[in-house]
């Protein structure tokens, strides 16, 4: 039973708290509505914004937490927990906006997926081909917004990124609400819930993680059906199984096996209450038919079986995986473990090590509850599904798997990590409201403050480096590559800075792209430009490419390095103004192009 308090003075509190988080909240979107856009290349989105309203934002967060975190300890009134949960949900709604206002035609670079993506919607638009496309869901609803709302395809990106964020919240709190029947662990879930804990995928088009998002409303309709017996939730979670199947193979097999892991726990629950132990073969037959149809739609694709194939020499071979490269590369580089800490963990990982710290702490609560028999079956479940993260986390980080990244490899472990943080809440406010002695109840109190403390910080946190610096697309830049693209000799290649470039894409459409590449034209850049253009050892640009060709130089390549520490300004310079104005007086490059943020020039040997 969930501890309340029931005084007048909740009521004043939240309502105080609330009306704040309201008075924030719409300051901060008629910020977001009046900010003027970008007049040039910023180095970072955030530094575009003032102070000030960055402080509007930064408090109606944290009013709209403290309400919900109240209304888990006390009585109050539900308009007011409410209210503010809808100021969180609004407050996001701006801070998704940000490259909307400031009119970038897209949040990337030239070397991001979100472009091959925007190719195959550009695809299903002209043509409707779909292409030979694995996982479409998330193409084809892009197209719908398009069409539907007469949305550019780019605008889509921001629109759809926001409302997986509501829907990945709404649904561990759906989930949590319905598993553990109790409403304050709800709330405390939906706080643990608010950080971006996916960066800059968040921001993107990138199915893996609008699959994932579905997981925790899988979940609810597989333990309704299966622990509950309400049979009508066979249907949507049919519908839902096709949608998560053609969003991403590996999101579909996460959840499918998520709910054989729920339906295991509810099973072992059942006996151990000594209801007996019969297996709910409806249930079973629900998680038995999503893997079937996982394996009937993406069995036959090639991309899989050279994936299949790729994995299990990996798993042979024991390839690094994604940590083990990370690690190798923070070696090579000659910087204290302070410097590596400060400006490498802690800003890409930080919110995340804290929760995996957390969710970690509430598993061993867990397990001490097991032993004395007082866990709940939502307890034992969340305590599970973090081990298998766990397990799951380390074997993709140190074998190489299922992708590079540490964000990828972690993801089960990330989405399971939000309600066990939110038990580790709920048992310290359950503890604090027991009768016991005042010296208990004040480190009770100390220790939730500051636990607390450590959500809203992570909150807040995540909001300031969830945007990447030098990550958008500009109307010039993209306007000056494409002139390039339309006019240049495709005969010829193109030099770049980028680490990769598959802007082709997104200009000419997936398909038309591929057939260009396939062919052998020179559509996509190569990473070969020298540090300094090569002037430290040369005298001319041409002398050390291997071929006549384009120069492409963006802005972004003489100022990115301004977003770090300038102790780290002499290592992460690659050219400088004076490289620059060497180009410029190099007979052998002429400069055909320019238009503020994009320079191209054609080399010639002489």
């Amino acid at each position: 039973m969930a501890y309340r308090t029931a005084t007048a003075e909740p009521d004043v509190l939240a309502s105080r708290g609330t009306k704040l988080c309201l008075i924030m909240t719409s300051l901060w979107l008629s910020y977001v509505a009046l900010l003027p856009p970008a007049t040039g290349y910023e180095v970072s989105l955030l530094d575009a914004v003032h102070p000030v309203a960055r402080g509007l934002f930064v408090v109606a967060l944290l009013c709209g937490v403290l309400v919900l975190v109240r209304a888990a300890m006390v009585d109050v009134q539900p308009r007011y927990w409410l209210g503010s949960a809808g100021c969180l949900i609004v407050a996001y709604a701006g801070y998704f906006a940000l490259p909307l206002a400031r009119e970038y035609v897209l949040y990337g670079r030239f070397s991001y997926d979100v472009l091959v993506h925007l190719g195959l919607i550009d695809d299903i638009l002209e043509t409707g081909v779909l292409s030979d496309l694995l996982y479409p869901a998330t193409h084809l609803l892009s197209v719908a917004l398009t069409v539907l709302a007469g949305m550019q395809p780019e605008s889509t990106v921001a629109l759809l990124g926001f409302w997986f964020k509501v829907l990945l919240i709404a649904g561990i709190v759906l989930f949590v609400r319905s598993h553990a029947e109790n409403h304050s662990l709800a709330l405390l879930t939906f706080v643990a819930a608010m950080p971006i804990f996916f960066t800059s995928n968040r921001f993107s088009l990138a199915p893996w993680l609008f699959g994932l998002t579905l997981l925790p409303v899988a979940l609810y309709i597989v333990h309704r059906f299966a622990a509950d017996s309400v049979r009508r939730t066979a249907y949507p979670f049919s519908v839902l199984a096709v949608a998560l199947i053609i969003y991403h193979p590996i999101s579909a097999f996460y959840t499918f096996t998520a709910a054989t892991v729920l339906l295991g726990v509810v099973a072992l629950s059942n006996r151990s209450a000594t209801r007996g132990w019969v297996p709910d073969l409806r249930g079973v037959g629900l998680v038995c038919s999503g893997f079937a149809g996982l394996l009937g739609w993406h069995v036959h694709h090639g991309t899989v079986d050279g994936n299949v194939r790729s994995s299990i020499v990996s798993l042979v071979t024991m390839e690094a995986g994604g940590g083990a490269e990370t690690a190798t590369r923070a070696a090579e580089v000659n910087y204290t473990l302070e410097q590596l800490l400060f400006t490498f963990v802690i800003p890409n990982w930080g919110v995340l090590f804290l929760y995996f710290a957390l969710a970690g702490i509430a598993t061993m609560l867990i397990g001490y509850r097991l032993l004395r028999r007082r866990a709940t079956e939502f307890d034992g479940h969340v305590a599970v599904q973090v081990a298998l993260g766990g397990v799951l986390t380390v074997a993709f980080l140190v074998i190489q798997l299922y992708g590079s990244s540490i964000i990828r490899s972690a993801q089960y472990l990330i989405l399971f990590a939000i309600p066990a943080v939110g038990v580790l809440l709920w048992s310290l406010i359950e503890t604090h409201g027991r009768h016991q002695g005042q010296r208990r109840r004040v480190v009770t109190a100390v220790v939730l403050a500051l636990l607390v403390a450590s959500l809203g910080g992570a909150t807040i946190y995540s909001t300031t480096t969830a945007y990447s610096e030098n990550t958008h697309l500009t109307a010039a830049s993209t306007t000056g590559y494409s002139w390039h693209l339309e006019t240049k000799d495709r005969t010829e290649p193109t030099y770049t800075d980028m680490s990769r470039d598959v802007f082709a894409y997104y200009e000419y459409g997936y398909a038309d792209a591929d057939a260009l590449i396939r062919s052998d034209e020179h559509v996509s850049a190569h990473t070969y430009l020298s540090p300094h253009l090569g002037y430290h050892e040369s005298p001319t640009v041409r002398s050390w490419l291997p071929a006549d060709g384009y120069i492409v130089i963006r802005t972004a390549d003489l100022v990115w390095h301004e977003a770090e520490p300038e102790w780290r300004h002499d290592d992460l310079v690659r050219i400088t103004g004076d490289d620059y104005d060497a180009l410029a007086q190099d007979h052998t490059a002429n400069r055909i192009y320019s238009n503020g943020e994009v320079r191209i020039w054609q080399t010639r040997h002489q």
